[in-house]
C-alpha cells in the first residue's frame, strides 16, 4: 500500500482531523471556566438586614476622630 501525498503511513486518516482540532481544547476549557465564573459572580444574593452590632460598628467608625494629617487636609479644603 502506498501512502498518498500528505498522509503518514500507518496512521488512520481520521486521526489527522482530530489532531487538527486539539488546539481548540484550551480555548473551550477557558471559555467554559469563564462562563462558570461569570454565572457565579452574577448570581442573585439575598439581602441581609443590618444587625444592631452592624449599626454600632458603623457608629463607632464614623464618630472616631480623624488622624491629624487628614484633619489638616480637610481644614485646608474648607478654607479655600
Amino acid at each position: 500500500m502506498t501512502a498518498r501525498l500528505g498522509e503518514t503511513p500507518g496512521v488512520p486518516r481520521h486521526y489527522r482531523y482530530v489532531e487538527i482540532l486539539l488546539w481548540l481544547v484550551p480555548a473551550a476549557v477557558t471559555t467554559g471556566l469563564a462562563a462558570l465564573y461569570v454565572s457565579w459572580v452574577g448570581r442573585e444574593r439575598t439581602e441581609r438586614e443590618p444587625t444592631e452590632a452592624d449599626h454600632e460598628r458603623f457608629a463607632a467608625a464614623i464618630t472616631k476622630p480623624l488622624p491629624p494629617r487628614v484633619q489638616r487636609t480637610e481644614q485646608t479644603r474648607r478654607a479655600s
